[in-house]
C-alpha cells in the first residue's frame, strides 16, 4: 500500500507510485504538494474504487484528456529537478545478448533517434 493508501490492481505487474516517490526522499514542501496533487488526481480518474461518483471528470473525453495530461506534465516537471541537463537525449545500457544477435547499434535508430550515448557495461561472472 502507498503512502497515500493505494494499492495497486496488479494489471501492470508494479506498483509504480511508491517507487515514483523514492525519488524524492523526503520531497519539499512544494514537490509534495504537486505530487500528492497528481497522483492523487490519476488515483481517482483511474482507479475508481468502485464509485463513479467522482464529478471532477469533465463530459467531454478532450477536456478529460487535457486535464490528466497537466498532471502527468506536473510529475515529469519534477523528475525534470533530478538530474542536470544532458547533451544526450537517450542513453542506452546495452545487454549482451542483444550485441551478439545484432552489433550494429545504428539498427535501433528508428526507435531511439539518430543522437544517443550507448553505456557497455563489464559482464560480471558469478562464481561460487
Amino acid at each position: 500500500m502507498s503512502p497515500s493508501g493505494w494499492t495497486c490492481c496488479g494489471a501492470c505487474g508494479t506498483d509504480w507510485e511508491p517507487r515514483f516517490r523514492l525519488l524524492f526522499p523526503p520531497p519539499t514542501p512544494e514537490a509534495a504538494k504537486k505530487l500528492k496533487e497528481s497522483l492523487e488526481h490519476l488515483e481517482r480518474w483511474l482507479v475508481r474504487e468502485g464509485t463513479w461518483s467522482d464529478w471532477s471528470v469533465p463530459q467531454h473525453k478532450p477536456e478529460a484528456v487535457k486535464l490528466l495530461q497537466a498532471s502527468v506534465q506536473q510529475l515529469r516537471s519534477l523528475t525534470d529537478l533530478l538530474l542536470p541537463t544532458d547533451p544526450w537525449p537517450v542513453r542506452l545500457v546495452i545487454d549482451t545478448n542483444a550485441l551478439i544477435d545484432n552489433p550494429d547499434l545504428a539498427a535501433y535508430t528508428g526507435q531511439i533517434g539518430p543522437r544517443y550515448m550507448a553505456h557497455l557495461l563489464p559482464v560480471v561472472n558469478w562464481t561460487t
